[in-house]
């Protein structure tokens, strides 16, 4: 039977498991190559699955939230349905080095999200041309990435790294932060002052998909 494939972490903390899925069914582990990877059975003629996808996947995401709290996490995008057992064994083999490395590299943290934009009102300005349309663009947005630098570097003592990532309407700002710092980490994102016309939203913690990788 097909399965739904939830998140990998390493095989060697005890973790409490949800204790159902999506559809209603129970929730395993198959271990391979040094991975722990949960899974649960998934059928496609199932009544549960044909609930509306936006319930299904926040009902996924709350499932993840379930695994975050107690381990570093590499989570599946919803949905990913494999065949069988087997295809995940073969899977967690062919990509065991990767998932190895980024489980090593984000272990003991989580990722928090600040995104940077400008308030809706001071979006607005004449356009009397094109051209000085743009520049007054370019200049507002320079100086939003002057500013997402500058808090950035405010946040350094409180995490292991930070990315940021431009965005239509602002900047993502990105931060790897261990578990017992995230009450620091957010103590310092209130203390920040920023301009009127800057607005900042947190968000996390989240799986820290930013930084398996090296950049």
């Amino acid at each position: 039977m097909a399965v739904l494939a939830y998140c990998i972490a390493h095989p060697e903390p005890q973790i409490e498991v949800p204790h159902t899925g999506l559809q209603g069914k129970e929730i395993y582990a198959s271990v391979e190559a040094g991975l722990r990877c949960f899974l649960s059975s998934y059928s496609t003629d199932d009544l549960a699955s044909k609930q509306p996808v936006r319930d299904a996947a926040l009902a996924f995401n709350h499932i993840l939230q379930d695994f975050l709290r107690q381990t570093s996490i590499i989570p599946f995008r919803f949905p990913t349905v494999l065949s069988d057992d087997s295809e995940v064994s073969s899977f967690l083999r062919e990509h065991a080095a990767e998932y190895r490395e980024g489980l090593s590299r984000v272990q003991g943290a989580v990722q928090m999200e600040v995104r940077l934009s400008i308030d809706g009102a001071a979006e607005e300005m004449p356009r009397s041309s094109g051209a000085e349309y743009l520049r007054a663009r370019q200049a507002r947005h320079q100086g939003l990435n002057q500013i997402a630098q500058a808090f950035c570097q405010q946040l350094m003592a409180a995490v292991r790294r930070q990315k940021t990532r431009e965005v239509a309407g602002g900047i993502r700002c990105f931060f790897l932060v261990d578990r017992g710092l995230v009450e620091n980490f957010m103590d310092l994102v209130r203390s920040a002052k920023f301009p009127p016309e800057v607005s900042a939203r947190v968000s996390g913690p989240w799986p820290a998909t930013e930084f398996l990788k090296e950049s």
